[in-house]
């Protein structure tokens, strides 16, 4: 889904004024055997207390410091759009991973991330 900019920028300039200090973006991805994004249902996650088992997940969680976003709105529209394009690109990693059957571990396109 394309980010919706106007929401994003509001939210930017307003917390900018308030104690909020950075934007966490978070990549979330899951597979069910080799079907990527098919997260668990609600009734899968109650009754099954070994997801793992059926079910691979990942979530990544990368912090941005309110200070070094851009501060007109254009700019920030187009760095909205940069994180995007980064989190698509992020996700068809993982599917290719997933293809070809290694681990998701580490899989974040920054070598200098560790994956614990």
């Amino acid at each position: 889904m394309f980010p919706r900019n106007k929401g994003f920028i509001a939210t930017v300039q307003n917390l900018r004024a308030s104690h909020v200090s950075a934007v966490y973006d978070v990549t979330i991805a899951y597979a069910r055997g080799d079907e990527f994004m098919i997260p668990p249902t609600f009734f899968d996650t109650l009754y099954y207390p070994n997801l793992r088992r059926q079910y691979r997940m990942y979530a990544f969680v990368k912090r941005h410091d309110l200070e070094s976003l851009p501060k007109d709105n254009a700019s920030i529209a187009q760095w909205l759009e940069d994180r995007w394009m980064e989190k698509g690109e992020h996700l068809q990693k993982l599917q290719d991973r997933l293809k070809n059957g290694q681990s998701w571990r580490e899989s974040w396109v920054n070598p200098q991330v560790k994956v614990a």
